[in-house]
Protein backbone atom coordinates (compact mmCIF):
# COMPACT_ATOMS: atom_id res chain seq x y z
CA UNK A 1 0.00 0.00 0.00
CA UNK A 2 1.09 3.67 -0.93
CA UNK A 3 1.63 6.26 1.57
CA UNK A 4 -0.60 8.90 1.06
CA UNK A 5 0.42 12.50 0.97
CA UNK A 6 -0.55 15.55 3.94
CA UNK A 7 -2.50 17.41 1.40
CA UNK A 8 -4.27 14.16 0.39
CA UNK A 9 -4.79 13.39 3.22
CA UNK A 10 -6.60 16.24 4.42
CA UNK A 11 -8.89 16.52 1.63
CA UNK A 12 -9.91 12.68 1.89
CA UNK A 13 -10.61 12.91 5.40
CA UNK A 14 -12.74 15.93 5.43
CA UNK A 15 -14.79 14.24 2.51
CA UNK A 16 -15.15 11.26 4.76
CA UNK A 17 -16.36 13.05 7.64
CA UNK A 18 -18.37 15.16 5.25
CA UNK A 19 -20.21 12.27 3.45
CA UNK A 20 -21.37 10.44 6.65
CA UNK A 21 -25.33 11.42 6.36
CA UNK A 22 -25.01 9.04 3.56
CA UNK A 23 -24.04 6.20 5.81
CA UNK A 24 -25.89 7.38 8.55
CA UNK A 25 -29.34 6.95 6.14
CA UNK A 26 -28.20 3.34 5.14
CA UNK A 27 -30.12 0.50 6.63
CA UNK A 28 -27.81 -0.98 9.33
CA UNK A 29 -28.06 -4.60 8.59
CA UNK A 30 -27.28 -3.84 5.04
CA UNK A 31 -23.91 -2.52 6.17
CA UNK A 32 -23.88 -5.62 8.93
CA UNK A 33 -24.24 -7.72 5.80
CA UNK A 34 -21.77 -6.36 3.21
CA UNK A 35 -19.02 -6.13 6.23
CA UNK A 36 -19.61 -9.80 6.95
CA UNK A 37 -19.24 -11.08 3.43
CA UNK A 38 -16.34 -9.72 2.67
CA UNK A 39 -15.10 -10.90 5.39
CA UNK A 40 -16.02 -14.27 5.03
CA UNK A 41 -15.06 -13.90 1.31
CA UNK A 42 -11.30 -12.99 2.53
CA UNK A 43 -11.44 -16.01 4.45
CA UNK A 44 -12.50 -18.40 1.72
CA UNK A 45 -9.70 -20.22 -0.02
CA UNK A 46 -11.28 -20.46 -3.22
CA UNK A 47 -11.52 -16.64 -3.64
CA UNK A 48 -9.34 -15.20 -6.90
CA UNK A 49 -7.38 -13.18 -4.17
CA UNK A 50 -6.70 -16.04 -1.64
CA UNK A 51 -3.24 -16.94 -3.03
CA UNK A 52 -1.99 -13.36 -2.80
CA UNK A 53 -3.30 -12.63 0.41
CA UNK A 54 -2.23 -14.98 2.41
CA UNK A 55 1.55 -14.86 0.74
CA UNK A 56 1.14 -11.09 1.65
CA UNK A 57 0.81 -12.15 5.13
CA UNK A 58 2.84 -14.88 5.72
CA UNK A 59 5.33 -11.98 4.85
CA UNK A 60 4.24 -9.76 6.84
CA UNK A 61 3.44 -11.79 9.99
CA UNK A 62 6.04 -14.58 9.82
CA UNK A 63 3.63 -16.78 10.84
CA UNK A 64 3.13 -20.44 8.60
CA UNK A 65 0.70 -20.76 5.53
CA UNK A 66 -1.67 -22.77 7.93
CA UNK A 67 -1.28 -20.73 10.96
CA UNK A 68 -2.96 -18.09 8.94
CA UNK A 69 -5.65 -20.28 7.43
CA UNK A 70 -6.19 -21.00 10.73
CA UNK A 71 -6.87 -17.48 12.13
CA UNK A 72 -8.86 -16.57 8.86
CA UNK A 73 -11.37 -18.92 9.62
CA UNK A 74 -11.76 -18.21 13.33
CA UNK A 75 -11.80 -14.39 11.75
CA UNK A 76 -15.28 -15.56 9.46
CA UNK A 77 -16.55 -17.49 12.70
CA UNK A 78 -16.58 -14.43 14.82
CA UNK A 79 -18.63 -12.93 11.49
CA UNK A 80 -21.55 -15.08 11.83
CA UNK A 81 -24.84 -13.53 10.74
CA UNK A 82 -26.48 -14.22 14.18
CA UNK A 83 -23.33 -12.18 15.82
CA UNK A 84 -23.72 -9.06 13.24
CA UNK A 85 -27.30 -9.22 13.97
CA UNK A 86 -26.62 -9.16 17.06
CA UNK A 87 -24.58 -5.69 17.56
CA UNK A 88 -27.17 -4.04 15.00
CA UNK A 89 -29.59 -4.86 17.37
CA UNK A 90 -27.52 -3.01 20.11
CA UNK A 91 -27.80 0.26 18.02
CA UNK A 92 -31.61 0.68 17.58
CA UNK A 93 -33.57 3.42 19.69
CA UNK A 94 -34.73 2.31 23.17
CA UNK A 95 -37.24 3.62 24.49
CA UNK A 96 -37.23 7.45 23.81
CA UNK A 97 -33.24 7.04 23.79
CA UNK A 98 -31.76 7.02 20.08
CA UNK A 99 -28.15 6.36 19.73
CA UNK A 100 -26.11 8.91 17.97
CA UNK A 101 -22.75 7.46 16.45
CA UNK A 102 -19.58 10.55 15.89
CA UNK A 103 -19.80 11.93 12.51
CA UNK A 104 -15.72 10.33 12.02
CA UNK A 105 -14.28 7.45 13.94
CA UNK A 106 -10.39 7.55 13.67
CA UNK A 107 -8.76 3.93 14.43
CA UNK A 108 -5.49 3.79 14.94
CA UNK A 109 -3.95 0.18 14.48
CA UNK A 110 -0.78 -1.04 15.38
CA UNK A 111 1.67 -4.28 14.36
CA UNK A 112 0.15 -7.01 16.09
CA UNK A 113 -2.39 -10.04 15.38
CA UNK A 114 -3.52 -9.78 11.94
CA UNK A 115 -6.89 -10.70 12.94
CA UNK A 116 -7.72 -8.29 15.11
CA UNK A 117 -7.90 -5.02 12.71
CA UNK A 118 -10.92 -5.54 11.51
CA UNK A 119 -13.45 -6.14 14.71
CA UNK A 120 -11.80 -2.36 15.65
CA UNK A 121 -13.01 -1.18 11.64
CA UNK A 122 -16.52 -3.01 11.36
CA UNK A 123 -17.68 -1.59 14.93
CA UNK A 124 -17.38 2.06 14.24
CA UNK A 125 -19.20 0.78 10.77
CA UNK A 126 -21.58 -0.74 12.58
CA UNK A 127 -22.33 2.29 14.82
CA UNK A 128 -23.01 4.48 11.32
CA UNK A 129 -20.14 6.52 11.48
CA UNK A 130 -17.43 6.90 9.09
CA UNK A 131 -14.26 5.26 9.54
CA UNK A 132 -10.33 6.61 8.61
CA UNK A 133 -8.12 4.11 9.76
CA UNK A 134 -4.19 5.30 10.01
CA UNK A 135 -2.39 1.52 10.07
CA UNK A 136 1.47 0.75 9.88
CA UNK A 137 3.79 1.38 6.92
CA UNK A 138 4.06 -2.39 6.85
CA UNK A 139 1.42 -4.98 8.34
CA UNK A 140 -1.63 -3.57 6.10
CA UNK A 141 -2.66 -6.51 4.01
CA UNK A 142 -5.61 -7.50 5.80
CA UNK A 143 -7.08 -4.17 6.04
CA UNK A 144 -5.96 -2.98 2.75
CA UNK A 145 -7.40 -6.18 1.30
CA UNK A 146 -11.20 -5.95 3.31
CA UNK A 147 -11.21 -2.22 2.30
CA UNK A 148 -11.06 -2.90 -1.18
CA UNK A 149 -13.17 -5.95 -1.46
CA UNK A 150 -15.87 -4.32 0.96
CA UNK A 151 -16.19 -1.26 -1.84
CA UNK A 152 -16.92 -4.00 -4.63
CA UNK A 153 -19.72 -5.38 -2.56
CA UNK A 154 -21.09 -2.53 -1.63
CA UNK A 155 -19.50 0.61 -2.54
CA UNK A 156 -22.43 3.00 -0.61
CA UNK A 157 -20.72 1.25 2.35
CA UNK A 158 -17.17 0.47 1.12
CA UNK A 159 -16.71 4.29 0.36
CA UNK A 160 -17.09 4.96 3.96
CA UNK A 161 -13.63 3.39 5.02
CA UNK A 162 -10.30 5.26 4.31
CA UNK A 163 -6.89 3.42 4.88
CA UNK A 164 -4.17 5.50 5.40
CA UNK A 165 -0.30 4.46 5.49
CA UNK A 166 1.73 6.40 7.85
CA UNK A 167 4.58 6.32 10.41
CA UNK A 168 3.82 7.00 13.77
CA UNK A 169 6.62 9.81 13.39
CA UNK A 170 4.58 11.68 10.94
CA UNK A 171 2.65 13.99 13.46
CA UNK A 172 1.35 16.49 11.00
CA UNK A 173 -0.46 13.59 9.50
CA UNK A 174 -1.63 12.54 12.34
CA UNK A 175 -2.83 15.72 13.65
CA UNK A 176 -4.86 15.85 10.61
CA UNK A 177 -6.94 12.75 11.60
CA UNK A 178 -7.49 14.17 15.27
CA UNK A 179 -8.65 17.65 13.77
CA UNK A 180 -11.88 15.86 11.59
CA UNK A 181 -12.15 12.90 14.24
CA UNK A 182 -15.00 12.88 16.74
CA UNK A 183 -13.60 9.66 18.28
CA UNK A 184 -9.78 8.03 18.32
CA UNK A 185 -10.02 4.68 18.78
CA UNK A 186 -6.09 3.44 19.70
CA UNK A 187 -4.22 0.01 19.85
CA UNK A 188 -0.33 -0.11 20.75
CA UNK A 189 1.95 0.08 23.44
CA UNK A 190 1.73 2.03 26.55
CA UNK A 191 4.37 4.32 25.20
CA UNK A 192 1.70 4.92 22.12
CA UNK A 193 -1.03 5.04 24.28
CA UNK A 194 1.05 7.82 26.36
CA UNK A 195 1.84 10.32 23.11
CA UNK A 196 -1.98 10.08 22.06
CA UNK A 197 -3.00 11.15 25.42
CA UNK A 198 -1.03 14.47 24.98
CA UNK A 199 -1.60 14.76 21.31
CA UNK A 200 -5.64 13.88 20.74
CA UNK A 201 -7.30 17.44 21.18
CA UNK A 202 -10.65 17.65 23.99
CA UNK A 203 -13.00 17.54 21.27
CA UNK A 204 -12.02 14.50 20.33
CA UNK A 205 -12.77 11.54 22.52
CA UNK A 206 -9.59 8.71 22.91
CA UNK A 207 -10.52 5.15 23.75
CA UNK A 208 -7.19 3.86 24.80
CA UNK A 209 -6.43 -0.13 23.88
CA UNK A 210 -2.98 -0.39 25.71
CA UNK A 211 -0.69 -3.32 25.66
CA UNK A 212 -1.72 -6.47 27.04
CA UNK A 213 -0.91 -10.15 27.92
CA UNK A 214 -3.14 -13.24 29.39
CA UNK A 215 -3.03 -15.98 31.49
CA UNK A 216 -4.91 -19.69 32.32
CA UNK A 217 -6.03 -20.55 35.18
CA UNK A 218 -6.48 -24.97 35.62
CA UNK A 219 -8.70 -26.29 38.82
CA UNK A 220 -7.40 -29.18 40.47
CA UNK A 221 -10.78 -31.11 39.35
CA UNK A 222 -9.94 -30.43 36.05
CA UNK A 223 -7.21 -32.14 35.35
CA UNK A 224 -8.31 -35.05 37.99
CA UNK A 225 -7.61 -37.68 35.79
CA UNK A 226 -5.50 -38.96 32.91
CA UNK A 227 -8.03 -38.30 30.06
CA UNK A 228 -8.97 -34.62 31.93
CA UNK A 229 -5.47 -33.74 31.96
CA UNK A 230 -4.55 -34.13 28.29
CA UNK A 231 -7.32 -32.21 27.17
CA UNK A 232 -7.17 -29.79 29.31
CA UNK A 233 -3.29 -29.65 27.87
CA UNK A 234 -4.78 -29.87 24.49
CA UNK A 235 -7.02 -26.93 25.08
CA UNK A 236 -4.26 -24.77 26.41
CA UNK A 237 -1.83 -25.79 23.70
CA UNK A 238 -4.03 -24.02 21.11
CA UNK A 239 -4.26 -21.35 22.94
CA UNK A 240 -0.46 -20.73 23.30
CA UNK A 241 0.16 -21.93 19.86
CA UNK A 242 -2.42 -19.31 18.36
CA UNK A 243 -0.41 -16.46 16.26
CA UNK A 244 2.91 -17.86 17.66
CA UNK A 245 1.75 -16.61 20.47
CA UNK A 246 2.45 -12.46 19.85
CA UNK A 247 -0.72 -11.42 20.98
CA UNK A 248 -2.85 -9.46 23.72
CA UNK A 249 -4.58 -12.75 23.65
CA UNK A 250 -1.81 -14.94 24.37
CA UNK A 251 -1.10 -17.18 27.79
CA UNK A 252 1.84 -16.19 28.73
CA UNK A 253 1.33 -18.10 32.50
CA UNK A 254 -0.50 -20.62 33.35
CA UNK A 255 -1.80 -21.34 37.33
CA UNK A 256 -2.31 -25.24 38.31
CA UNK A 257 -4.41 -25.48 41.42
CA UNK A 258 -2.34 -28.43 43.59
CA UNK A 259 -1.40 -28.95 46.66
CA UNK A 260 1.63 -30.62 45.22
CA UNK A 261 4.35 -29.30 42.92
CA UNK A 262 4.30 -32.64 41.06
CA UNK A 263 0.70 -31.68 39.82
CA UNK A 264 2.46 -28.81 37.66
CA UNK A 265 5.22 -31.00 36.33
CA UNK A 266 2.74 -33.81 35.30
CA UNK A 267 0.52 -30.62 33.34
CA UNK A 268 3.95 -29.18 31.27
CA UNK A 269 4.73 -32.66 31.06
CA UNK A 270 1.24 -32.98 28.73
CA UNK A 271 1.15 -29.66 28.06
CA UNK A 272 4.70 -29.92 26.05
CA UNK A 273 3.44 -33.46 24.60
CA UNK A 274 0.29 -31.62 23.19
CA UNK A 275 1.98 -28.82 22.02
CA UNK A 276 3.97 -31.03 20.00
CA UNK A 277 0.83 -32.18 18.23
CA UNK A 278 0.00 -28.47 17.29
CA UNK A 279 2.95 -27.89 16.09
CA UNK A 280 2.32 -30.65 13.81
CA UNK A 281 -0.89 -29.44 12.10
CA UNK A 282 0.03 -25.60 12.91
CA UNK A 283 3.72 -25.43 12.56
CA UNK A 284 5.85 -22.29 14.32
CA UNK A 285 6.55 -19.58 11.70
CA UNK A 286 9.48 -17.40 11.29
CA UNK A 287 11.13 -16.32 14.16
CA UNK A 288 13.08 -12.69 14.40
CA UNK A 289 16.91 -13.13 14.86
CA UNK A 290 16.38 -10.75 18.35
CA UNK A 291 13.30 -12.98 19.37
CA UNK A 292 16.06 -15.77 18.89
CA UNK A 293 18.44 -14.50 21.31
CA UNK A 294 15.39 -13.91 24.26
CA UNK A 295 14.15 -17.70 23.56
CA UNK A 296 17.91 -19.09 24.73
CA UNK A 297 17.93 -16.62 27.78
CA UNK A 298 14.59 -17.63 29.05
CA UNK A 299 15.24 -21.35 28.05
CA UNK A 300 18.10 -21.25 30.49
CA UNK A 301 16.70 -19.36 33.44
CA UNK A 302 14.34 -21.80 33.59
CA UNK A 303 16.21 -24.73 33.35
CA UNK A 304 18.40 -23.11 36.06
CA UNK A 305 15.91 -22.18 38.35
CA UNK A 306 12.51 -24.41 37.42
CA UNK A 307 12.24 -27.50 35.25
CA UNK A 308 11.92 -27.20 31.98
CA UNK A 309 10.18 -29.44 29.44
CA UNK A 310 11.17 -28.07 25.91
CA UNK A 311 11.54 -29.26 22.21
CA UNK A 312 12.56 -27.03 19.39
CA UNK A 313 9.29 -25.04 18.38
CA UNK A 314 8.17 -24.68 22.49
CA UNK A 315 8.91 -24.85 26.33
CA UNK A 316 6.88 -25.24 28.83
CA UNK A 317 8.75 -24.11 32.31
CA UNK A 318 7.39 -24.68 35.54
CA UNK A 319 8.41 -21.86 38.06
CA UNK A 320 8.02 -20.91 41.80
CA UNK A 321 9.02 -17.41 41.68
CA UNK A 322 8.11 -14.08 40.71
CA UNK A 323 6.23 -14.15 37.51
CA UNK A 324 8.16 -14.19 34.72
CA UNK A 325 7.35 -12.61 31.54
CA UNK A 326 7.75 -14.29 28.21
CA UNK A 327 9.44 -13.95 24.95
CA UNK A 328 6.51 -15.60 23.26
CA UNK A 329 6.47 -18.04 20.41
CA UNK A 330 5.28 -20.77 22.42
CA UNK A 331 6.92 -20.50 25.64
CA UNK A 332 4.81 -20.91 28.53
CA UNK A 333 5.50 -20.22 32.63
CA UNK A 334 3.38 -22.91 34.89
CA UNK A 335 2.90 -21.92 38.60
CA UNK A 336 1.62 -23.96 40.83
CA UNK A 337 -0.79 -22.80 42.85
CA UNK A 338 -3.26 -23.36 46.03
CA UNK A 339 -6.26 -21.73 45.13
CA UNK A 340 -7.78 -19.43 42.22
CA UNK A 341 -7.62 -16.78 44.86
CA UNK A 342 -3.87 -16.90 44.71
CA UNK A 343 -3.78 -17.53 41.57
CA UNK A 344 -5.69 -13.80 40.99
CA UNK A 345 -3.50 -12.37 43.57
CA UNK A 346 -0.31 -12.80 41.85
CA UNK A 347 -2.08 -11.90 38.38
CA UNK A 348 -3.87 -8.39 40.28
CA UNK A 349 -0.65 -6.13 39.71
CA UNK A 350 -0.76 -6.50 35.83
CA UNK A 351 -4.36 -4.26 36.10
CA UNK A 352 -5.66 -3.48 32.61
CA UNK A 353 -2.88 -5.10 31.30
CA UNK A 354 -4.53 -8.54 31.46
CA UNK A 355 -6.98 -8.54 28.59
CA UNK A 356 -8.00 -12.82 29.28
CA UNK A 357 -7.81 -15.16 31.89
CA UNK A 358 -8.59 -18.77 30.23
CA UNK A 359 -10.18 -21.53 32.72
CA UNK A 360 -10.18 -25.03 32.44
CA UNK A 361 -13.92 -26.27 33.49
CA UNK A 362 -17.06 -25.45 32.85
CA UNK A 363 -19.41 -22.23 33.10
CA UNK A 364 -20.12 -22.62 36.70
CA UNK A 365 -16.46 -22.28 37.07
CA UNK A 366 -15.91 -19.50 35.06
CA UNK A 367 -18.86 -18.00 37.01
CA UNK A 368 -16.96 -18.65 40.74
CA UNK A 369 -13.92 -17.17 39.70
CA UNK A 370 -15.69 -14.04 38.17
CA UNK A 371 -16.94 -13.13 41.63
CA UNK A 372 -13.45 -13.64 43.26
CA UNK A 373 -11.66 -11.06 40.44
CA UNK A 374 -10.58 -8.04 42.76
CA UNK A 375 -10.48 -4.29 41.37
CA UNK A 376 -8.55 -3.35 38.74
CA UNK A 377 -8.54 -6.26 36.90
CA UNK A 378 -10.84 -6.80 33.86
CA UNK A 379 -10.29 -9.62 31.70
CA UNK A 380 -12.49 -10.91 29.23
CA UNK A 381 -13.12 -14.92 31.14
CA UNK A 382 -13.34 -17.67 28.65
CA UNK A 383 -13.04 -21.76 28.24
CA UNK A 384 -9.41 -22.74 27.47
CA UNK A 385 -9.07 -23.22 23.75
CA UNK A 386 -11.11 -20.38 23.11
CA UNK A 387 -9.16 -17.95 24.00
CA UNK A 388 -7.58 -16.67 20.84
CA UNK A 389 -11.39 -16.79 19.23
CA UNK A 390 -13.39 -13.99 20.67
CA UNK A 391 -16.87 -13.23 19.58
CA UNK A 392 -17.36 -10.00 17.70
CA UNK A 393 -19.59 -8.60 20.60
CA UNK A 394 -17.19 -9.83 23.10
CA UNK A 395 -16.08 -7.35 26.11
CA UNK A 396 -12.55 -6.39 25.80
CA UNK A 397 -10.78 -3.67 28.49
CA UNK A 398 -13.79 -4.40 30.62
CA UNK A 399 -16.11 -2.65 27.85
CA UNK A 400 -19.11 -3.25 26.31
CA UNK A 401 -18.03 -3.68 22.03
CA UNK A 402 -19.85 -0.14 21.47
CA UNK A 403 -18.31 1.92 24.07
CA UNK A 404 -17.61 5.16 23.20
CA UNK A 405 -18.62 5.17 20.07
CA UNK A 406 -22.04 5.51 20.70
CA UNK A 407 -23.93 8.72 22.27
CA UNK A 408 -27.43 8.35 24.27
CA UNK A 409 -29.57 11.23 23.15
CA UNK A 410 -33.19 11.70 24.47
CA UNK A 411 -35.64 12.27 21.80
Amino acid sequence: MSEVSLSQLEVQVAALRKGGEQLRGLDRLRIAMAVGQAVRDLADPNQFFALSLRRGLHMETGLSLPMIEWGLSQLAASFEQHALESLCAYCEPRGEVRLVAPRLSAVILANTVFTASLGALALPLLAKSPVVVKVPRTGAALVAAFAEHLNTLDVDVGRHLLVAAFGRDEETKSAALWRHADVVSAYGDDATMATLRSCVPPSARLIEHGHGLSAAFISAQSISSSTKLNDVARRLALDVAAYDQTGCLSPQFAFVESQEAASAVQFAQALSAALGEVEAQLPRGRVPVEVAAQLMQWRGVAGACGELHASKHHACAVESGDLRFGPGYRHISIYPCSSSQQALERLSPLGAHLKSLGIAGMASDRAALAAQIPAGLTPRLCQLGTMQSPPLDAYFDGQAPFFGLLNYIQH
